[in-house]
């Protein structure tokens, strides 16, 4: 029983998910971070304000060093957004460290007359500032405590001390619960648009990459000139399918063709359903024309195993349009364009079948293409 409570505890203080979504914590802790020091930056120059214009002066040398404090930080911000982008999270513990150790020096040396707020005030808003798995922050709060409690004991009287330790005691249980708080509604809303996602850009039938999911991903490859094989293909007399046997073995016949097509490429493929009986794939790095054709071979050999509706004797057969590109098509657009002109080459000659193209892209293919 009492490992079943460790376990549980350990489970919400280090939660297993966060690190499905540790890049999307890390941007928006670069946008807490910029947040925190502009926040920072005007916070000081309105108490330096005050100070000047209404308040007595006692805190005014603070008040400069903490404008001087934000505008140095904000400055190495921007100077070094690059690297901190991509260490955002440790940035921000190590700027929120430095700020708290610095209120600690502050308000137990130069103010031990009074009581402490700022340092309390940061550490309840700590939890906003900062997402991050609750373990880690509650070294940070036991950290920064122990120094607190450390330097207020030596430099406080007896009743401003009791006041602060309660308040500290207060404080640090809070900020951790608000940053377990915050963190699990931050993943489960993570966790949801995860999901969202998943569903818009997949085929719900199949299962595999829809249009909206996959024309995307081969957008991107073919503007950056990564090679492969980018296949076309067309499922021959799939209305008679339908006619004949009824929609639901035309929708077991499609799932099939699908899962043999994502069983024949990798997983840096790129598989998709274009839509009705269309499919196509993008196989990165496939750039040998005889790797290709043997490829395609195997691939219509093994989607003639699937016939609707167990009935041997109508086997489904695909007409396919492939193009290799070695680099030079300037757009999917056009790659997309070549090989459908090449689907419907193998379409009026008999179907079941592939064509192949395997030079470079020149501009008057553009021309054929659509013609």
């Amino acid at each position: 029983m009492a490992g079943h409570y460790v376990r549980n505890i350990w489970r919400k203080l280090n939660p297993p998910e966060f690190d499905a979504y540790r890049a999307d914590l890390e941007k928006e802790n670069l946008q807490c971070l910029a947040r925190f020091l502009i926040f920072g930056c005007l916070a000081s120059a309105l108490s330096l304000a005050a100070q000047i214009l209404w308040l007595p002066l006692p805190g005014y040398g603070h008040c400069i060093e903490m404008a001087v404090y934000f505008i140095l930080s904000l400055a190495v911000f921007f100077a070094f957004y690059e690297s901190l982008r991509r260490n955002a999270t440790l940035a921000l513990y190590i700027w929120i460290a430095i700020t708290l150790f610095w209120e600690i020096v502050h308000g137990a040396i130069f103010a031990p007359e009074r009581e402490t707020f700022l340092f309390f005030f940061l550490l309840l808003v700590l939890p906003f500032l900062l997402l991050d798995k609750p373990i880690r922050v509650l070294v940070l709060i036991l950290m920064m405590s122990a120094v607190y409690a450390a330097v207020d004991i030596r430099t406080k009287e007896n009743d401003i001390l009791r006041y602060d330790m309660q308040h500290l005691c207060v404080c640090s249980v809070s900020s951790l619960y608000l940053n377990y708080t915050l963190l699990s509604r931050r993943l489960t809303s993570l966790g949801r648009s995860s999901e969202a996602q998943e569903n818009a850009e997949h085929d719900p039938l199949t299962g595999i990459c829809n249009r909206r999911g996959g024309e995307p991903q081969i957008r991107k490859l073919v503007s950056r000139s990564q090679t492969g094989a980018f296949i076309l293909l067309d499922i021959d007399d799939f209305k008679q399918i339908n006619d004949n046997f009824g929609h639901d073995v035309g929708d077991e016949v499609l799932k099939s063709v699908a899962a043999v097509l994502a069983g024949s490429f990798r997983d840096s493929d790129v598989v998709m359903r274009m839509g009705g009986d269309e499919f196509a794939v993008y196989a990165l790095g496939m750039d040998d024309y005889r790797g290709v054709q043997k490829r395609l071979a195997s691939l219509r050999e093994a989607l003639r195993s699937v016939t609707p509706d167990g009935r041997e004797d109508h086997p489904v057969t695909v007409s396919v349009g492939c193009a290799i590109n070695n680099g030079s098509y300037p757009a999917y657009d056009v790659l997309y364009q070549i090989c459908d002109g090449l689907l419907y080459e193998t379409k009026r000659n008999g179907k079941d079948g592939y064509r192949i193209r395997n030079s470079e892209y020149r501009e008057a293919d553009a021309g054929k293409a659509t013609a």
